[in-house]
């Protein structure tokens, strides 16, 4: 389901004359995850920031960008997305009812040309019946959705559920892009300032874009993006435990000393770093 968005979106750029190193460029997401989205393959890094990539692509390339990431939550649902077919005029019943009323024919007397004004009533018990009926029905069947209406409102939605609101796309986007563009002057300003004695700095640097989740001291957790040709430093007291998303392009130096890590492109690795070195992880680190 996939492959019938990932072909809009590559259309649509194909259409604005747009090649994809131009894609790129104007979106600064590196050229493998646009291909990866043209190819249908959306797994290529957690949902958030899928979604933030394929925004940013539709909107690059003049496609409504909340309609495309509709279709993205419907497709992750197993569900179609369409549009909602319009509203069809139905006439209410007490409008049927006086569609239906026929005035009865005038009187007409051949001899005298004398003319009955005075219409005969209208006398059907069975057609005023079924319309009381009818309307009955209706009215009953309003109050039953107004009454769910407000027991919904009023009981079901004070639940003790705590709704953990999402960041809006732009707002990831443009924090991480703030963030690595700024990020060698605040790596200068922190390797001038003054360290404890027994305290560890670790410089991560990274030739191709990956994604980076790390725990410090077992305390806090802190995850970001590094884009290709990019570095973060991070201090800490005791350890670090790191999951690195396409480890392949990753150096680390350890108070600007080399650590001997390999990864691998594409691949996932976890690791643990304290004042002795590091070691591989098996399993993902968490606090």
């Amino acid at each position: 389901m996939f492959e019938k968005l990932s072909e809009e979106l590559k259309q649509a750029r194909i259409k604005n004359n747009i090649s994809i190193q131009q894609l790129s460029t104007i979106t600064r997401i590196d050229i493998k995850f646009l291909e990866a989205m043209e190819s249908g393959d959306f797994s290529f890094l957690p949902e958030l920031y899928v979604k933030g990539f394929a925004k940013q692509y539709a909107k690059a390339v003049d496609l409504d960008e909340n309609i495309i990431i509709k279709k993205y939550e419907a497709i992750k649902k197993g569900l179609s997305y369409e549009e909602k077919p319009p509203k069809q005029d139905v006439k209410k019943p007490i409008e049927l009812a006086k569609e239906s009323k026929k005035e009865t024919p005038v009187e007409h007397e051949d001899s005298a040309h004398v003319y009955n004004a005075v219409k005969s009533p209208i006398t059907n018990p069975d057609f005023s019946d079924k319309n009381k009926k009818r309307i009955t029905l209706i009215g009953m069947l309003v109050g039953i959705i107004a009454l769910f209406a407000v027991a919904y409102f009023f009981f079901l939605r004070q639940s003790h559920e705590i709704i953990v609101p999402e960041k809006p796309y732009e707002e990831v986007m443009k924090e991480n892009q703030q963030r690595f563009i700024d990020n060698e002057k605040k790596d200068s300003v922190a390797n001038k300032s003054s360290q404890k004695s027994d305290s560890l700095s670790l410089t991560i640097f990274s030739k191709d874009t990956s994604w980076i989740k790390i725990i410090l001291d077992d305390k806090e957790t802190d995850e970001f993006i590094l884009f290709p040709q990019s570095q973060k430093t991070v201090s800490a007291e005791n350890n670090y435990k790191i999951t690195f998303g396409n480890s392949g392009g990753i150096e680390l130096k350890l108070n600007n000393k080399p650590l001997n890590f390999s990864g691998k492109k594409n691949g996932v690795k976890y690791v643990l770093i304290d004042k002795s070195g590091f070691k591989y992880l098996t399993n993902p680190p968490a606090l």
